[in-house]
């Protein structure tokens, strides 16, 4: 919200990106152009007013054209756009996957390539929700996979960083078809993995956020280095599938859970209750103790 962002800066400096900045990520037919102008694969993205016909051939998603998390994206159906709400991007089947940098306005550094979890029921979410991420991704056990994915992600992140003058951590959502990166969104902010990326790697990342925006200053990071593929980093949002109080809480945190709701407190339906965390010797691993932990905790809540 670029608008509520300068309204409250007035007069006051912003560690982070300028309401301009935001603004500009946020024009999706400039930014998709641009992308594919400079050699980026991208999803053919249709807005409102474009009165271009679809490809019956394609699959298409309906977007909010503000949203965030997955929240209100759909197949389309063939309905009407909704008070020119939304817009239309085409399907590209594959991982989501987010990376995330840090930049200066001119150049970046990479700090680390995580795989979204989506719409995932074991988490109480549906469709495309966000519920949690894992990193690094699963490519990180093929090193072939991993260096092509990281190639991209870095041209990626340099290119936006220069074209839109981009400062501090961020991140872009992209899909992962085989070998290939799709972007679909740029975040110009702090990110959901990033807390990942602190616990694996070390980072302290709001200092380097701050020590970029004020200073310039990049850290020397080789995230090419840092990779492991025996260490695994993931975190689930657990949303409440029916409404319900929470029970005792009290030792939750020790079982490795945040964002944690006080005993006795109301939980909607559809409303998140906690964030689980994990950290296991593999992709898969880590994912079944993130399932396994939220069904623990589905017991608890719904007894």
């Amino acid at each position: 919200h670029p608008a509520i962002l300068r309204r409250i800066a007035a007069g006051r400096p912003i560690i982070g990106n300028p309401p301009e900045v935001l603004r500009s990520v946020r024009r999706w037919k400039l930014l998709f152009s641009d992308l594919r102008r400079a050699g980026f694969m991208v999803p053919e993205t249709i807005l409102p007013r474009d009165g271009r016909r679809l490809d019956d051939k394609r699959r298409w998603l309906k977007k909010p054209l503000r949203s965030g998390g997955g929240h209100g994206v759909a197949f389309y159906q063939g309905d009407k756009f909704a008070g020119h709400q939304f817009m239309l991007q085409e399907y590209i089947p594959g991982r989501p996957c987010s990376a995330s940098f840090v930049a200066n306005g001119r150049a970046c550094v990479l700090l680390g390539i995580s795989e979204q979890l989506v719409g995932m029921h074991q988490f109480g979410s549906y469709d495309f929700r966000y519920c949690g991420n894992i990193l690094p991704i699963r490519a990180a056990s093929d090193s072939g996979a991993l260096a092509a994915v990281l190639e991209q992600a870095e041209q990626l992140a340099a290119h936006v960083t220069h074209r839109y003058g981009l400062v501090g951590v961020n991140g872009i959502d992209f899909i992962l078809q085989d070998r290939q990166v799709w972007p679909i969104e740029i975040n110009p902010r702090y990110s959901a993995s990033m807390e990942l990326i602190e616990q694996a790697y070390d980072l302290p990342v709001f200092d380097l956020h701050a020590r970029a925006v004020l200073e310039g200053e990049l850290p020397d990071f080789d995230l090419r280095a840092e990779i492991s593929d025996r260490a695994f980093f993931g975190k689930a949002i657990l949303y409440a599938e029916k409404a319900a109080v929470a029970p005792d809480t009290s030792r939750w945190r020790s079982r490795g859970i945040r964002d944690i709701p006080a005993t006795g407190e109301r939980l909607l339906r559809n409303g998140p209750v906690c964030t689980i965390l994990a950290n296991k010797g593999s992709f898969e691993e880590t994912l079944e103790d993130l399932i396994r932990r939220a069904a623990a905790l589905k017991e608890e809540i719904y007894a």
